[in-house]
């Protein structure tokens, strides 16, 4: 029987979570190719319907944004600054 690794970051623990109430901040990685994700987008929304009270964008030239522990440093403190009680993040890269 094969034994699931699950992943240690911090955000995907907080992702699984489920919904626990607003502010929401979405995560969403785009890419080249559905490979490499070189661009991460981060947007904490209020209430359902409104427009995102913060958006942030990080981007790696080189490798991939999901991999970098600088940049993954920054979004969790972006999140916590704004409260965040749930995370929602894509499995896939978009785009």
């Amino acid at each position: 029987m094969k034994i699931k690794h699950r992943s240690d970051s911090p955000l995907k623990k907080k992702a699984r979570r489920g919904f626990r109430g607003y502010p929401v901040a979405t995560i969403a990685f785009y890419g080249p190719n559905d490979t490499r994700a070189s661009k991460v987008a981060v947007a904490i929304m209020v209430a359902e319907g409104e427009d995102p009270r913060a958006l942030e964008r990080w981007f790696d030239q080189e490798g991939d944004v999901r991999r970098n522990p600088a940049i993954g440093n920054q979004i969790l403190q972006f999140v916590q600054d704004h409260d965040a009680k749930t995370i929602v993040m894509t499995d896939s890269i978009i785009g």
